[in-house]
């Protein structure tokens, strides 16, 4: 449980010391996600900004647009932070990103 504090902590200063929300997708890109995304969204008080954490193999590419559309429209500069596996359908969120980081 103190780990999860400690994440939740860290989330939090991340979050704070940018104005962001911040998002991990750690997942297959699939029909349904997509709507949950955008569900949430839509349904929460958010911040100008918002990072995503992105590790996915892929999936779907209208999925994966629809993400990414909806993260640049709600959302004065979206962040994408590729933080270890991103194939096929993932590489389509990165490109409606304002900022891009790429850790190894």
């Amino acid at each position: 449980m103190a780990k999860r504090d400690d994440y939740k902590a860290c989330v939090a200063a991340i979050a704070g010391s940018v104005s962001a929300d911040v998002l991990m997708c750690n997942a297959a890109i699939e029909r349904g996600i997509d709507d949950d995304v955008i569900r949430l969204c839509h349904g929460r008080r958010r911040r100008p900004n918002v990072i995503l954490i992105l590790i996915t193999e892929g999936g779907n590419p209208d999925a994966s647009f629809r993400i990414a559309r909806t993260l640049q429209c709600l959302y004065e500069r979206f962040i994408c932070i590729i933080s270890g596996y991103c194939k096929s359908a993932g590489t389509l969120v990165p490109t409606c990103r304002n900022q891009r980081s790429l850790q190894s």
